[in-house]
């Protein structure tokens, strides 16, 4: 109940941050909620007293009159009420899912990778993702469970003026019932949270599916079968804990129904004793059944209610969760540590291992790179090279040993600090749903003249000028109509743009030319070199004709080092690296 009242506070205290004005709509409904069925029950008592009295028509007529007006007021308030919180609602779960955005852009990219991180974002989701998430049915709930309990009490207090027995029955047997009801609920909780997990494996085959980049792969390379296998794996399970949950669902309405029609049977037996042994009259007896029913629905309703508010306070805990997952900004509460330049970096006896895994991806590295160089990092496929990559941007934490910059450890240095003296072109760059300006920019104020001439460096301001729009065009054509789309050689001269408008003190490029051909590797390479200057430049690759205009090679195996040196140097050992190159000569004119 504790952790209940907690979640409860939670989401109350949000609520009202963001529509206060929202809780006079909230209470004025109760009441309209809670007179239309004490109105509805009134109305056929008062004609049958009107006429056993022989009271005159047109007294007969104004006291059904008002009731009647009372009754479409009540009728039409509701509703219009509803509505304005209903817009509250979605006003609130659309705060929460930034909430969730923020924190999916802030996480630790380490830790994101971890299943379980992945795991409670994907339980999260079902308190803001959809239209009906708990998030914003949370309102409603509430509003409807206040409405009950007001709604009962009242008609209790008319009840227990007249026979206090009947209340007692009623209350007896609702207590009996929310006994039975929780102890289904629990075991319910359990299958929501296993089946958000095979969600989450579910989701990535089917995304995976319409993805058009990939279902080439899975098309050309006949993968289809064994896609369809797993997808179907999937779908088992998952189609198996719905099965489980929709069982839990029908006991729980089995229960309910079961529980309200003893106490029903139970409440009109009594009644029809008590109007046969004459205590109670018929207009009385009318009313008590009319007021009995409403009883009956609002405990009923109760139920109903209440069992979803726990669903909410589930669902809002495993957000919280997601929301309070240490994120990179931590880092920077223990350290003032900035920087304005990089001078040097260096690895002293590093080793790294992901999560769950109990070999090292990199073991005892160590190496230095100083300003104005221009370093090479080369090696076959999974020899480690991102991975040193994502280690000196900050990306990945060592699991031993230090990472130096200008001598400091960089988990002392300010994230952010450190962050923009990098600049770095991955081998997959994000177009983003906006203008080319503002992609490679990534600002809504930019330098004109600065942008085009990086532009013209980067080799593709001549397709840019003959657009219609130039470079206020837009990109990403799910999201425009009048977006325009790159080819892979186009998007990576992009990349490179944007990579030198931000003008760092250190360049990365990871694989940048993995999906082009060699002549358009050889222009692409060519052109880097020319923008990089004297600036600590890093080159990652498995491809090498660009090795031989580095100052340094790191040649990369198995998380270690076994060959440095310049390329003159690597090519007279005739070690790991000559053999590479030679394999390789066959491709580049420059052999």
């Amino acid at each position: 109940m504790k952790d209940i009242y907690k979640q409860i506070k939670y989401m109350v205290s949000y609520w009202i941050k963001i529509d206060k004005k929202s809780l006079f709509y909230f209470f004025l409904r109760i009441p309209a909620m809670v007179l239309f069925p004490l109105i509805s029950a009134y109305i056929p008592k008062s004609i049958i007293e009107c006429v056993q009295s022989k009271k005159n028509e047109k007294e007969l007529l104004l006291n059904i009159s008002l009731l009647c007006i009372l009754l479409v007021i009540t009728s039409w308030l509701s509703p219009f009420l509803k509505e304005l919180l209903n817009g509250t609602s979605r006003m609130i779960r659309i705060n929460y899912s930034i909430m969730s955005f923020n924190k999916y852009m802030e996480i630790d990219y380490e830790e994101f990778e971890k299943l379980e991180i992945r795991e409670k974002a994907k339980c999260a989701q079902n308190f803001y993702y959809k239209s009906n998430s708990s998030s914003t049915e949370f309102i409603e709930l509430c509003n409807q469970c206040l409405i009950c309990i007001i709604g009962v009490l009242s008609s209790a207090i008319i009840v227990a003026k007249h026979n206090i027995t009947i209340l007692f029955i009623i209350f007896l047997l609702s207590i009996i019932e929310l006994i039975f009801l929780h102890k289904v609920k629990g075991k319910e909780k359990i299958t929501i949270d296993k089946r958000s997990k095979v969600y989450l494996k579910l989701d990535y085959f089917f995304n995976l599916g319409k993805n058009f980049s990939s279902s080439k792969d899975i098309k050309i390379f006949g993968l289809t079968k064994l896609f369809q296998y797993y997808l179907h794996r999937f779908i088992d399970e998952s189609t198996k804990l719905i099965s489980r949950f929709t069982k839990q669902n029908c006991l729980f309405s089995l229960i309910r129904a079961f529980t309200s029609f003893i106490r029903n049977t139970i409440i009109y037996l009594y009644i029809i004793v008590q109007v046969i042994n004459k205590k109670i009259d018929i207009p009385d007896f009318i009313f008590y059944i009319g007021l009995i029913t409403s009883i009956s629905n609002w405990i009923l309703k109760f139920v109903q209610y209440y069992s979803k508010i726990l669903r909410c306070c589930i669902d809002c805990k495993n957000f919280q969760e997601f929301i309070n997952i240490e994120n990179p900004s931590n880092r920077d509460k223990n350290t003032n540590q900035s920087i304005n330049s990089i001078d040097s970096i260096e690895f002293k006896h590093v080793y790294f291992k992901y999560h769950n895994s109990d070999e090292y991806a990199i073991s005892d590295l160590s190496f230095k790179i100083v300003n104005g160089e221009k370093v090479a990092i080369v090696g076959e496929n999974g020899a480690g090279k991102t991975t040193i990559i994502n280690l000196i941007c900050g990306l990945y934490k060592v699991t031993k040993g230090e990472i130096l910059i200008n001598g400091i450890n960089i988990n002392e240095l300010i994230q952010s600090s450190y962050h923009k003296l990098i600049s770095i072109m991955f081998q997959e760059g994000i177009c983003l749903p906006t203008t080319i300006a503002k992609n490679i920019t990534l600002n809504n104020e930019y330098n004109q003249k600065k942008l085009n001439y990086v532009m013209q460096q980067a080799g593709i301001y001549k397709k840019v000028s003959t657009l219609p729009y130039k470079d206020k065009t837009n990109l990403v054509e799910e999201i425009y109509n009048d977006a325009i789309g790159m080819s892979g050689g186009e998007k990576q001269k992009l990349f490179l743009a944007k990579a030198i408008y931000r003008n760092a003190e250190m360049l990365i490029f990871d694989e940048p030319t993995a999906a082009l051909d060699p002549i358009s590797e050889e222009e692409l390479y060519q052109r880097i070199l020319k923008l990089v200057n004297n600036k600590l430049s890093i080159f990652v690759s498995h491809r090498l004709p660009i090795t031989k205009l580095c100052d340094k090679i790191l040649y990369i195996s198995n998380g270690n080092i076994i060959e440095t040196g310049s390329h003159n140097d690597l090519m007279n050992k005739k070690g790991k690296y000559y053999k590479l190159y030679q394999s390789q000569g066959f491709f580049y004119n420059t052999v």
